[in-house]
């Protein structure tokens, strides 16, 4: 929900007509939920130059979005959102424009349903966690840098608590793991940005862990020349 930020920066010594702005601005915006698009009236409150609210509604049904503080620096406070029928949609803690806890997301039947960690700025998330609706992890990303290009891990899991898929990203290389649900190993290989551009080996396996076929394609970290078949390619039969 980053159009909930559009307009959440820091604005101060907002001039207007030669002095300082005293007043209130009211302009249109789009949020997703659901698949679904909805209009949001947003309306800006300045004090002396400076913007210290800022209230969203639903346009087609006129109940809160969101009711956000400022000061100087930014987002100061508790920020909640809701569902157009009134639920609670997120939740975060700010302190002068830095995030300060977890941005946490709900269902709209009150099931956890994500959770992010970010490092000072909104921009730069270290952890994101997908939840199923039992309240079991269902995926989690972890970047290893302050950069949000730099390398990272996730990890999918099965409903059951297995991992599912282990993927290791680093310098644009990632090497994914794919296991079965009941933890042997289904797949290795490395690919370039996507899965559309595999290098190197690739290996799969049957559930009974023996081996399903073997691919080679083209060593490098060029995308353009990824996805470039090479040396000989093995298929074996599950018995």
């Amino acid at each position: 929900n980053k159009i909930y930020l559009i307009k959440c920066k820091p604005e101060y010594d907002v001039i207007r007509d030669g002095m300082l702005y005293n007043g209130v601005d009211t302009v249109m915006a789009k949020i997703i939920l659901e698949n679904q698009v909805y209009q949001l009236i947003m309306k800006i409150i300045y004090q002396n130059g400076t913007k210290i609210r800022l209230i969203q509604n639903y346009a087609i049904n006129g109940r809160l979005y969101s009711d956000i503080n400022f000061n100087r620096f930014g987002i100061d406070g508790n920020c909640i959102g809701f569902y157009p029928s009134g639920e609670i949609l997120e939740i975060s803690y700010w302190e002068n424009g830095i995030i300060k806890s977890p941005w946490i997301t709900f269902k709209k039947d009150g099931i956890l349903e994500t959770v992010s960690y970010y490092e000072g700025d909104f921009d730069v998330r270290i952890l994101y966690s997908e939840y199923f609706s039992n309240g079991k992890l269902k995926f989690e990303e972890r970047h290893l840098s302050k950069n949000e290009d730099g390398p990272f891990n996730s990890i999918d899991y099965y409903e059951n608590g297995q991992v599912k898929m282990f993927r290791k990203s680093n310098q644009g290389r990632q090497t994914y793991f794919e296991y079965h649900e009941d933890g042997k190993l289904a797949f290795k290989g490395d690919f370039v940005n996507n899965f559309l551009c595999p290098t190197g080996k690739h290996i799969a396996y049957f559930k009974n862990g023996n081996k399903r076929y073997e691919k080679y394609y083209m060593e490098t970290l060029d995308q353009s020349r990824t996805n470039i078949k090479t040396g000989s390619w093995k298929y074996y039969n599950e018995k």
